[in-house]
């Protein structure tokens, strides 16, 4: 019994290599055992030169593992055939490598994806927020066969977390993200490749990305230093001298920095990082951004950029399938045509990206322009084509006219001033009614300036050939007269 006639409770203390709860599965920080850990005296010489890692990546695909074969912690890991939920929250590990020397805090987290958390969301981004704002290093784990993927290779995860990050948690500080392919051949792979799509990838990501107005003309690399590894599948691999290389290689790399302009050193003491971590938590878990109703906007902003990629290269399809045929229609033919293209893709964007069902005015204004962005783009696709339609349908208005011509000197019947000035309204005007009959419904492109110029040519053109004509005229009746 204490003084005071409470029981008085025990100390918690860790031993070498034991590992700390940060974050229990329901989300509470554990903040006496995280206190414990980051004050053990051995902590006192390492000040603040040591890298805090994180990790990201769904479930069952062997973070722990990963990090206990590259690191030397010693995170509990599955054992059997039983796909469970082995890592529940955040733990806490504290090496040292024995090659180097150098000292790391690294964050084992929860995978995504989980069964036992089915649809919801919201504790995979609260964790996911939690890694990029503490760590110097985040390890992004993406299985081979997920590269390209949408959410299995963390892409919507990234996006959401990227946001809060530079809204709520601003830094100077780069940070490492070190994507790793998991269970890589390198005999059926062409590695380069695949990295090369992880960077696109993420340039997506950030190109997608919401942004404060601090970072309008921030370029990723100013925030993000972004890497690729691979790795074969460790449970066969993780032992063979190939694999202990890579691990070495990828070791030295993240505890060294990674590249320049990446500072290995973290900005708080181990001492002081429980706290530290302590106050990002209880940020992150206060922003309400990061369940569904606040982030209606991004599910709209993911599908209605989708949904518009898929209309557009449909309709571009559609477009390369007409080919020639549709060159060779009638203006009116070619109107309905283009007008019943654009209809039938921005319908096709309707129906894709209204799939969620959300409603919201939030989520309807983000599709709304989504939709506005895909009609224009495909709007000047069909202008594009509409101008060499209008040069074409000029030619024709022009070869009209010559036939015109020509039927007067076939009959030689009536005044040719007349003649000629009866032929080239028809022409103009047939000419005016068929640009205008070619446009998509809406658009008034006919008044389009160059279309007008289009117009104006005509007329001058049969000005040149009615004056040539009426010349010609003239010297075959003064021929006559001599005669």
């Amino acid at each position: 019994m204490s003084r005071g006639g409470a029981d008085k409770e025990p100390a918690i203390t860790f031993k070498e290599g034991e590992c700390a709860c940060a974050v229990d599965k329901d989300g509470d920080l554990k903040k006496k055992a995280l206190d414990a850990f980051c004050k053990q005296n051995r902590f006192k010489q390492w000040g603040t030169n040591f890298v805090v890692i994180g990790t990201l990546g769904k479930q069952q695909i062997g973070k722990s593992s990963f990090l206990n074969a590259c690191f030397g912690s010693e995170f509990q890991v599955r054992s059997g055939l039983r796909k469970e939920l082995t890592t529940e929250g955040v733990w806490l590990s504290a090496v040292q490598d024995k090659d180097t020397a150098k000292r790391a805090l690294v964050l084992d987290v929860e995978g995504c994806d989980g069964k036992e958390r089915g649809s919801d969301k919201l504790m995979e981004r609260r964790l996911g927020l939690l890694s990029l704002v503490v760590c110097n290093v985040l390890v992004i784990h993406v299985p081979e066969v997920d590269v390209g993927c949408e959410d299995a290779a963390n892409r919507t995860l990234l996006r959401i977390i990227i946001e809060e990050k530079l809204a709520n948690f601003p830094s100077t500080r780069k940070i490492i993200l070190r994507f790793v392919i998991r269970d890589f051949l390198a005999q059926a792979n062409d590695l380069a490749a695949l990295k090369t799509d992880m960077v696109a990838m993420f340039e997506g990501v950030w190109s997608e990305a919401r942004k404060p107005s601090r970072y309008a003309n921030t370029k990723w690399q100013e925030v993000f230093e972004v890497g690729v590894s691979a790795f074969p599948d460790l449970r066969t691999s993780k032992d063979t001298e190939d694999c202990q290389e890579l691990m070495k290689q990828f070791r030295a790399e993240l505890l060294g920095g990674a590249g320049s302009g990446v500072s290995p050193i973290c900005a708080t003491p181990v001492s002081a990082f429980s706290d530290w971590l302590a106050s990002v938590w209880t940020k992150v878990k206060e922003d309400g951004a990061l369940d569904l109703p606040g982030t209606i906007a991004l599910f709209a902003t993911a599908r209605g950029h989708r949904a518009a990629r898929r209309a557009l290269a449909d309709f571009d399809a559609a477009w390369s399938a007409a080919g020639k045929e549709l060159e060779k229609s009638d203006a009116t033919k070619y109107g309905d045509f283009t007008t019943s293209l654009l209809d039938v893709h921005l319908h096709s964007f309707d129906t894709q990206a209204g799939e969620l069902g959300l409603g919201t005015d939030d989520y309807d204004e983000v599709l709304k322009t989504h939709r506005g962005e895909l009609r224009e783009r495909i709007v000047s696709r069909l202008r594009d084509a509409y101008l060499e339609k209008a040069s074409a349908l000029k030619l024709a208005a022009l070869s009209a006219f010559d036939e015109h011509v020509s039927a007067y000197n076939a009959k030689k019947h009536g005044d040719i001033g007349e003649y000629l000035a009866r032929g080239e309204s028809r022409c103009h005007n047939g000419l005016r009614a068929d640009l205008s009959s070619a446009t998509v419904a809406d658009e008034n492109w006919d008044e389009n300036p160059q279309v007008k110029a289009i117009a104006e040519s005509l007329a001058q053109e049969m000005t040149v050939i009615k004056t040539i004509e009426s010349l010609r005229m003239s010297s075959v009746e003064e021929d006559g007269n001599r005669v």
